[in-house]
């Protein structure tokens, strides 16, 4: 199948454009100096953006809630919980991705034990307490972010980190004190008008990011909401579309590169700048340390039975798809200690439920690691010996491995997996002499799944004893055709709206090109992702288009037709003949640059046919 994109060569000037950011809405809360409960007072003058004047509403308690004389959205009670919802922004957001401002300080004189917090709800769900988006600020220093799905308000059912002030701490660089005024984010990065991931930013920090959230409707309100005996003032609302950020090739990755010494949580936003998700540790994080002393950027893992996970749950990302679930490790225990590293679900923090991971015991036992797997009720272990294999001949867990799990989904929530170390397929029975099979089930009966390490290493804290990890990775394997990328990326209805002749978002550009040209089939994005011409330099032109970076593994071709004799006569296929450079947008696609010389030419025109064999 063949798609051409013309352009003329005379008319057309631009370059790769990113898309806007729009503001939504800005509210200083500022009333000229009047102390007020009408929280929408002097709106034309406090308020501006496509949704202004925006009105607040007050669901319970209305006299706590007030704007102070100092242009403050002030929470203050005595009483019980109570909240504050907007009139809906969803109609103005759409599909598109989009930031949340503001600043927050807790009164010293707020007990300990109270909170406030903002939510954002849909137009059937009234309780903040089910909101996949939910910031909720403590007077004592603690942070809780809830997300997830809202579809059962009944049940519960999100998921949620909390950050003790240590985590906040460590997130950040510096000491945290909900009495100071602290500029807050909330980051969504959209997948439709009801879904998408999230992220969590304070004083400008990335301190989490990658948390799921499902909607039942696309309306979005903010809701505010404090408890008894809290005094907050909330202040400089900002509403914002923003543009979507570039896809990342990992789901999560730490290289644990920081200062040798402090905990597993210290900055850890600054180790995993490579992933979608971005995670504070759960549990023991304090018993695990950063440490230089065995190389760059090592996790220790030196006491006694800690456990160690991912807050974020990772699910979402990979439930139904292949990944890759990575380490490198070494061992340094002479006894018969062990470490283990796993994946965990929701019954977690027992290496024992886990299905897909392994352990790996001190230098008194001869296994490389020994394997956790099974469908049953109980776990299945499989111990593997690295003399089975020649390709791991003088095999010594003292030195660092690479152990790579590779998973395949299967039908009906049943998955197998295969393990390679250091390259080499344990998983292989011909390799392993029929030590090994070719492959192991394992089946989760729950939806989460987060990152683990436990392990029965003595106190070592000199940081040169125990397990030492490092590049710590999960990663989707998608597949290089036109069916993967619509039953992974694009939220299109199989058999309605998904095949490649198809335009559901009206754009003019249809599925295919949407795939080729990474386009969001649901969103008309032609003006940001369609091939652009730029005439800055004399006499030349340059054409500029988005190649996938695996375009031959997806049989896509990308081809530079040309025209100087009238639009009617044949066109001349010059493939990448004019092709003068490329570079990266981002993992998936590079912007090819062609350059033609246009002294000589009265007219002319361009056109880019993409063809899948």
């Amino acid at each position: 199948m063949k798609k051409r994109l013309g352009a003329m060569m005379t008319i057309i000037a631009a370059g790769i454009t990113a898309q806007a950011q729009t503001l939504i809405l800005s509210d200083s809360f500022d009333t000229g100096g009047v102390a007020t409960n009408d929280l929408n007072y002097n709106q034309g003058v406090r308020q501006a953006g496509t949704v202004a004047p925006m009105n607040y509403t007050v669901n319970t308690n209305a006299y706590p809630i007030s704007l102070t004389a100092a242009g403050k959205l002030n929470m203050k009670s005595d009483g019980p919980w109570y909240s504050v919802v907007s009139d809906p922004i969803g109609t103005q957001l759409g599909s598109e991705s989009f930031s949340i401002k503001w600043n927050t300080q807790h009164a010293a004189s707020s007990p300990d034990g109270n909170w406030s917090m903002i939510s954002v709800l849909s137009a059937i769900n009234n309780n903040w307490d089910n909101s996949p988006m939910t910031v909720n600020l403590w007077s004592m220093d603690f942070i809780h972010l809830d997300y997830g799905s809202s579809n059962n308000l009944t049940s519960g059912n999100n998921l949620r980190i909390d950050m003790s002030p240590g985590k906040v701490a460590a997130a950040i660089g510096a000491a945290y004190n909900a009495d100071d005024v602290h500029d807050f984010e909330l980051r969504a990065c959209a997948k439709s008008a009801t879904s998408g991931t999230w992220g969590f930013y304070i004083d400008g920090t990335n301190v989490a990011a990658g948390l799921p959230y499902t909607f039942e409707d696309s309306a979005k309100r903010l809701n505010w909401n404090a408890n008894h005996a809290t005094d907050a003032d909330w202040d400089d609302l900002e509403i914002s579309t923003i543009p979507a950020e570039p896809a990342k090739e990992y789901v999560f990755f730490d290289d644990f590169n920081g200062t040798e010494g402090t905990h597993a949580g210290w900055l850890y936003s600054t180790r995993q700048t490579n992933g979608m998700a971005v995670t504070s540790y759960g549990q023991n994080y304090n018993l695990f340390a950063i440490t230089n002393r065995v190389g760059n950027g090592k996790l220790n893992d030196y006491w006694p039975s800690a456990y160690l996970a991912t807050d974020v749950d990772l699910g979402s990302y990979i439930l139904g798809k292949d990944f890759e679930l990575s380490c490198k490790v070494a061992v340094n225990t002479p006894g018969g200690e062990w470490t283990s590293f796993y994946l965990d679900d929701e019954d977690g923090k027992d290496r024992g439920n886990s299905r897909l991971g392994m352990y790996i015991p001190g230098t008194a036992q001869p296994w490389a690691c020994v394997l956790y797997y099974g469908t049953g009720a109980a776990q299945t272990i499989k111990p593997i010996d690295p003399a089975w294999y020649a390709g791991l001949a003088g095999y010594d867990k003292t030195q660092e491995h690479t152990f790579k799990f590779v998973s395949t989904a299967g039908t009906g929530g049943t998955n197998s997996y295969e393990v390679f170390i250091d390259g080499v397929e344990i998983t292989d029975s011909a390799a392993s002499g029929g030590n090994a099979p070719d492959s192991l089930p394992y089946y989760f009966d729950k939806d989460v799944r987060k990152i683990a390490i436990v392990g029965s290493i003595p106190d070592g804290t000199d940081q040169t004893n125990g397990a030492f990890y490092d590049d710590v990775y999960l990663k989707v394997i998608k597949g290089a055709s036109y069916e993967d990328w619509v039953a992974d990326d694009t939220g299109l209805t199989p058999g309605v709206n998904d095949g490649r002749a198809d335009d559901p978002d009206g754009d003019l550009m249809d599925n295919l090109l949407e795939y080729a040209l990474g386009g969001d089939p649901l969103v008309d994005d032609a003006a940001t992702i369609l091939p652009l011409t730029d005439y800055s330099v004399t006499d030349s032109i340059s054409y500029v288009f988005r190649r996938r970076v695996d375009a031959s593994a997806r049989r896509l071709t990308y081809d530079v037709l040309l025209n100087v004799d009238g639009l009617q006569l044949p066109w001349t296929n010059v493939s990448n003949a004019y092709e003068t450079g490329s570079s990266l947008i981002n993992t998936d696609f590079e912007a090819v640059t062609n350059t033609f010389d246009i002294s000589t030419a009265d007219f002319g025109f361009v056109n880019l046919e993409v063809t899948e064999d």
